[in-house]
């Protein structure tokens, strides 16, 4: 037995071969294990996954761990540079008590993030920490020390600073050379054929599908346009031959989306479905605004 292949578990086959020794041809022995740990927001867990392919360049062979919060895990799921994806349920911080690593990579501010680390040990530790008697976010490196100033500083924030948020984390981690990745984010077979089909749905005579994302977080709810402000675009692009407009959201827009659309040519896509649905209604528009 090869007890410390990736896909080995000790409890029942790997259903990658039926022989577990050195000549399997699916034997991957990590050479190191890392854990990120990002919870939160959405959009943030989302671009954090643009990070994962300088982890893999920096550190081949890495087994990647990442623990975030529901329903966050939705955006790793089919991410083929994640390994194991584990929240902040009760069961899966048991299973993270079990575990340990050679690096963790805490990409979080905030006392949650480093409970979560107490619960486990690493070696090296990159991204942020927190001071153990005031709870206050520290830089774990100095590395970190920019992007952790900015955070601090509005002036920094918003009218010096000239980075990418994306470009920032990857030096705060200490990834190497910023090569601006892509985020990674992957639909299965099933999604990839709904994708088809719902796009056959709404745009039969293959015209050109404009999704609009109508909301936002709650933490910062001005973002948003307002039912007025939306319903003016879509009569706008109602004006352009060959378009289709989608309203876009989650189950907290349902009821602005029905207030955004009456009486509009539009298509309310479901908003009641899940992370993954959603997903997959984006993926079938041609553009997105939001």
């Amino acid at each position: 037995m090869v007890t410390g292949c990736r896909h080995f578990n000790g409890y029942k086959p790997c259903g990658k071969s039926e022989i577990c020794d050195p000549l399997c041809p699916h034997l991957s022995v990590p050479t190191v294990r890392i854990l990120v740990v990002h919870l939160e927001a959405l959009g943030a867990v989302l671009r954090s996954t643009a990070l994962l392919p300088a982890m893999r360049r920096k550190y081949p062979g890495a087994h990647i761990t990442w623990i975030t919060q529901k329903p966050a895990h939705h955006l790793l799921t089919e991410n083929p540079l994640v390994d194991r994806i584990l929240t902040t349920d009760q069961d899966d911080l048991l299973k993270l008590s079990a575990l340990t690593f050679d690096i963790a990579f805490a990409v979080d501010k905030g006392l949650k993030t480093a409970g979560v680390l107490k619960l486990t040990q690493a070696d090296l530790h990159y991204g942020f920490t927190v001071d153990p008697q005031t709870g206050a976010v520290l830089p774990a490196t100095d590395a970190a020390t920019e992007l952790w100033e900015i955070g601090l500083s509005d002036r920094k924030k918003f009218f010096e600073n000239k980075k990418a948020e994306t470009r920032l984390a990857h030096e705060a981690l200490e990834l190497g050379p910023w090569l601006r990745d892509d985020y990674v984010l992957r639909l299965n077979d099933v999604e990839r054929r709904e994708v088809i089909a719902r796009r056959r749905q709404w745009a039969p005579n293959g015209e050109t599908v404009i999704g609009i994302n109508t909301g936002c977080s709650g933490v910062i709810a001005y973002k948003k346009l307002t039912v007025e402000k939306h319903r003016e675009l879509i009569e706008s692009l109602s004006q352009v031959p060959g378009l289709k407009v989608v309203l876009l959201g989650g189950k907290e827009d349902s009821e602005r989306n029905g207030k955004i659309g009456e009486a509009l040519d539009v298509i309310q896509s479901a908003t009641d479905q899940g992370l993954r649905d959603g997903m997959v209604s984006v993926a079938a528009c041609d553009i997105v605004v939001t």
